[in-house]
């Protein structure tokens, strides 16, 4: 490929990928029948389009292992998500599985798309990951000012949504994420430019995450930062009181549900009973969604109760991903999912010492996803997957491939 198509190819990866903050707005969303099809995949038809230019195809698609598993591990639950949606009786609920399967099936064409898309990018010039980067915040900034703004001045709102028309909770927790997915990348552009620019940007970023008003991505991030640091790291002082301190944690708790069983197993029958749930907190809610969950796990423990069921019989999700694929997949489907972190994680830990400081916080970043699954149903979100690609990217990039061009 010559300067000027490389140049060219480079400036349309810019593009695509620095539309990432208007990914989970309502509004950038083609509707097809009952179904609810990101517009992003204008960009995929373009993306595969592009990818005719490849001149080697058995080299384009080299990947190293923990990428095949990935796909291979997604594709898979994908593929039982779907017959696991023929459980549901009413046309009305099947559809709604079906919506459900779309947005796993949107999440693996995305990573797959971002992945080739951007691979050779990353593979001749590592450099070009930060200026992606660089794009991507200035978009964001703007956006967050827009945002902000309106929300504040406006609506004198108590909290940060992504709706410009009225106040809503609707995305509220998406928008939670993507600030928790990048602010990571906000600090480190800022310690490696320390400019006025940078600054402003990390202001805006800091200012939204705490006006988005999400207790769930502060302790994601607190989270994500203390397993990379300690864990990975070489603090082993640290690290054994850590884990002295986790060990200790779960004797008190196993300590308490013993002393405590007939009370607990009361207050989760009583959660279960509870039918109008928004009159409640919103920290009860999550309580009693808990228990509502719980107990449809225990009515089919192995395969779950069908894709999106808990929300056709309760009407809310769970409020937690791994609560619902327990429920609705069972512990066939979260072994599967599991899995698929388990392949994250280790890549993570692959690129630790590989990494400079500006790639770390690429591996913080998708780090985050993993701890605010705990308080939000977001385990097919199209933003995540975006990430998690170039997570892979940098990792195939790490790895030692003969003729890799």
């Amino acid at each position: 490929m010559d300067i000027k198509k490389f140049k060219l190819l480079f400036y349309l990866q810019l593009f695509l990928f620095s539309t990432i903050p208007l990914l989970s707005v309502k509004f950038l969303r083609i509707n097809l029948s009952s179904f609810s099809i990101p517009i992003f995949f204008i960009f995929v038809i373009t993306g595969i389009a592009m990818y005719f230019f490849a001149n080697n195809y058995s080299k384009e698609l080299r990947v190293d292992r923990n990428t095949l598993v990935f796909i291979a591990l997604l594709l898979l639950f994908l593929i039982y998500q779907f017959l696991n949606s023929f459980k549901n009786i009413t046309t009305f609920s099947f559809i709604n599985s079906i919506d459900e399967v779309v947005k796993t099936f949107s999440s693996l064409i995305v990573f797959i798309f971002i992945f080739y898309f951007l691979k050779n990018t990353i593979y001749k010039e590592p450099k070009q990951l930060f200026k992606l980067f660089n794009i991507l915040l200035i978009i964001s900034t703007i956006i967050l000012i827009i945002l902000i703004i309106r929300y504040y001045f406006h609506f004198n709102s108590k909290y940060l949504g992504i709706i410009l028309e009225y106040r809503t909770e609707a995305g509220k927790n998406q928008l939670a994420l993507y600030l928790g997915i990048v602010f990571p990348i906000v600090l480190s552009t800022y310690r490696e430019k320390k400019n006025l620019f940078s600054l402003i940007c990390l202001f805006v970023h800091i200012f939204a995450i705490i006006y988005v008003d999400s207790r769930g991505v502060l302790i994601s991030l607190f989270l994500s930062y203390y397993f990379v640091f300690v864990f990975l790291s070489k603090r082993y002082f640290i690290q054994i009181i850590s884990i002295f301190s986790i060990f200790l944690f779960f004797i008190y708790v196993t300590i308490y549900f013993l002393n405590n069983y007939s009370f607990i197993i009361e207050k989760f029958n009583t959660y279960n009973a509870i039918t109008d749930i928004h009159l409640y907190r919103s920290d009860q809610m999550r309580e009693i969604l808990a228990a509502k969950s719980i107990y449809f796990f225990v009515s089919a423990p192995f395969f779950g109760i069908g894709t999106n069921q808990f929300l056709s019989q309760v009407g809310y999700l769970t409020h937690n991903s791994f609560l619902q694929i327990l429920c609705e997949q069972g512990i066939f489907g979260l072994t599967i999912f599991l899995l698929i972190l388990l392949v994250v994680l280790l890549t993570i830990k692959n690129l630790f010492n590989k990494s400079n400081k500006y790639e770390k916080s690429l591996l913080i970043s998708s780090l985050v996803p993993i701890f605010y699954f705990t308080f939000i149903n977001a385990y097919n979100l199209i933003l995540i997957y975006i990430f998690w690609a170039l997570l892979f990217i940098l990792n195939n990039y790490k790895l030692s491939y003969d003729n890799r061009f």
